[in-house]
């Protein structure tokens, strides 16, 4: 017997992981992904949680057999929506890393057209000629409207920024209202079940009412009879004395 399972571990060692031994089941009410392939809990914490330490938050929204074997096609429960807040975050990663980037090619740009005019004035050992000054003016008009380039990227990165602090915010905002939206959530069942429990504890009175308003009535009508009888047993007897008489 040992020898088999001995086996049995090299062979998964070897071949990978065994279907059915490592599996994901997400909980009911929860958002889901689809695992691909090359992701890892870690990654995934990381976009979805925005910190991949917070990877054993998947726990509370899935049954994860072994967090080490998770396969392509798999669901994973993420929880509450967060697909437009990570979508917004990635497309501002995104656009920053193009500024950076274009910020980059300008001043590389700017950089080499320093270097040509270095150049080229360290090589001229003669008077300039008029040639050579009108291509130095037009390489400074050049070197001029590139850095007017540079400023305005500068001032589309700075209203960049400010637009991915925006979006921070909102963010947060809409956090705020979900957990008061839950918060109120929670309140309004409390007080569902009271006014149930209210209305059932009201029914039970109504019904005890009716049964004692049922018995007043019959006594009321067994007391009318009874009146009934004694009024024809007084009436007839003054007829009999009356006869007697």
């Amino acid at each position: 017997m040992k020898r088999c399972i001995l086996w049995m571990l090299v062979i998964q060692l070897v071949i990978g992981p065994i279907d059915g031994l490592a599996k994901i089941v997400p909980k009911k009410e929860t958002e889901m992904v689809t695992i691909k392939e090359g992701d890892t809990l870690w990654e995934l914490a990381k976009t979805y949680f925005n910190d991949p330490v917070k990877w054993p938050e998947f726990n509370k929204f899935n049954e994860i057999t072994d967090p080490n074997l998770i396969h392509p096609g798999e669901k994973l429960g993420i929880g509450r929506k967060v697909e437009r807040v990570v979508m917004e975050r990635r497309e501002a990663e995104s656009l920053l890393v193009r500024l950076k980037q274009e910020k980059e090619r300008v001043r590389g740009s700017l950089e080499e057209r320093d270097r040509i005019i270095e150049k080229a004035i360290l090589e001229l050992k003669t008077p300039l000629s008029q040639d050579v000054e009108d291509l130095i003016i037009e390489m400074k008009l050049a070197i001029d409207d590139l850095e007017w380039m540079l400023s305005e990227q500068k001032s589309s990165f700075a209203e960049k920024e400010k637009e991915i602090l925006i979006l921070k915010k909102e963010r947060d905002e809409l956090k705020e209202k979900v957990t008061l939206l839950n918060s109120s959530i929670d309140e309004l069942t409390k007080k569902l079940s009271c006014a149930e429990d209210k209305t059932l504890s009201q029914g039970v009175e109504i019904a005890e009412l009716k049964r004692e308003n049922e018995k007043l009535k019959k006594e009321k009508r067994e007391i009318k009879t009874f009146a009934y009888f004694l009024t024809a047993g007084a009436i007839a007897g003054l007829a009999i004395a009356a006869s007697s008489d």
